[in-house]
């Protein structure tokens, strides 16, 4: 009996780090080219300065929104479709967002500059 949960704990570690990987690559190494994109935005102007706590707020609120549906109910099928498309969906709800939050901080002037950093940033990371 004993031997059968060890052998159980030990496929299902080896399954959680096989999606901890696949989320790693998919969504770490953007974030933290997004967040120093964003924090790039102090050297255009000192008054320009958003926190970690922002921008891992932002990136909640991205994950939050992807398990509801449009009347706020929790999605039955949103870990069902598979890591690859989550991470796009995720990806594509926290780059509007962020986009979105980080706008609304900036002088009119300073929108366009931001739209081609972040824009050049995601090139970069996309290849």
């Amino acid at each position: 009996d004993i031997m059968k949960r060890l052998k159980a704990g030990a496929v299902n570690r080896n399954k959680l780090e096989q999606v901890r990987g696949v989320y790693q690559a998919g969504i770490a190494n953007r974030l933290s080219h997004l967040f120093r994109c964003v924090t790039d935005l102090a050297a255009v102007s000192l008054v320009y300065q958003f926190s970690l706590k922002f921008f891992l707020g932002t990136f909640q609120t991205a994950l939050d929104y992807d398990l509801m549906d449009e009347f706020g109910n929790p999605k039955k099928v949103a870990f069902s479709v598979g890591p690859e498309l989550r991470i796009a969906t995720v990806t594509k709800l926290f780059v509007r967002d962020l986009y979105a939050n980080v706008c609304h901080a900036l002088l009119e002037k300073d929108k366009l500059i931001f739209a081609v950093l972040l824009y050049v940033t995601l090139m970069r990371v996309d290849g």
